[in-house]
């Protein structure tokens, strides 16, 4: 996978996810296996892309109609 350069928060998140998933698992002090953690990344990484390319919601209540006449 090519690398992804992510913002601050896009960082945050994956830092999130893997943590989460070491809790899960029950790693505390235990390094996790260089598998598991690529899977998660790779997880992580396709949800924040996905957002990224997702369209923006238009902002439907405004409705300036400069041809109309009063």
């Amino acid at each position: 996978m090519k690398r992804q350069h992510l913002t601050e928060t896009e960082e945050k998140q994956l830092a999130q996810a893997i943590s989460e998933e070491a809790k899960a698992l029950g790693l505390r002090d235990q390094k996790m296996p260089q598998e598991t953690k690529r899977r998660i990344r790779a997880r992580a990484l396709k949800k924040i892309l996905d957002l990224r390319s997702a369209p923006a919601e238009e902002d439907k209540t405004y409705s300036w109609n400069p041809g109309r006449r009063r």
